[in-house]
């Protein structure tokens, strides 16, 4: 089972809000690929996706928009 820590969840809420992965990254002062790891754990966690790529954003998937506060 994966943990959810803070550092998750963080990557999480400034993805949903900047619509960007190296942004958000930026932002939190982490790389890109760590980013992306985080999301990706994060993704396995609740087997869905979370975000999709439409055009240079990232929107978030139903259950992103359930799981915001």
């Amino acid at each position: 089972m994966v943990e959810i820590d803070i550092k998750i969840l963080k990557v999480f809420l400034y993805i949903y809000k900047l619509k960007n992965v190296s942004v958000a990254a930026q932002q939190l002062g982490m790389s890109q690929p760590a980013a992306s790891n985080l999301l990706n754990r994060l993704r396995k966690y609740y087997a869905d996706p979370l975000f999709v790529r439409v055009d240079n954003e990232m929107c978030p998937t139903e259950l992103s928009m359930q799981l915001f506060p």
